[in-house]
């Protein structure tokens, strides 16, 4: 099982539309991937959704991130801007070489994916 695996498919689900559809539709595609069968129904049920509808950090992707090694930080980086793209919060500070003094607010400017202290009932 690769956890970068899981998180760059999921974040070409929340980038690609196209992409997003073929997964849903034939999602025989995920074969060409380092995913558990876990994995592969837990992306392709989110495939079903579009992005705008996906419940950002309650799906069973990221629950399957939530745990575990760090990702590496190039996939932490993209998985980070494809989740505020989703959740149509900027993206500005996660692009480019590391990340920039102004992404210590947002808990996806971490390699860990985690509770970071937001009380996500208020």
């Amino acid at each position: 099982m690769s956890r970068d695996a899981l998180a760059s498919v999921y974040a070409d689900i929340l980038e690609n539309e196209y992409f997003r559809h073929t997964v849903a539709q034939h999602p025989e595609v995920l074969n060409d991937f380092d995913l558990t069968a876990a994995e592969k129904k837990a992306l392709k049920g989110e495939a079903g959704h579009k992005a705008k509808e996906i419940v950002i950090g309650d799906g069973p992707v990221m629950k399957a991130l939530h745990h575990g090694p760090t990702l590496s930080p190039g996939v932490a980086l993209r998985l980070g801007a494809a989740l505020n793209r989703a959740a149509g919060l900027p993206v500005g500070a996660l692009n480019g070489p590391g990340f920039l003094s102004n992404a210590a607010c947002c808990p996806w400017g971490h390699a860990v994916i985690g509770d970071f202290g937001i009380d996500t009932n208020e």
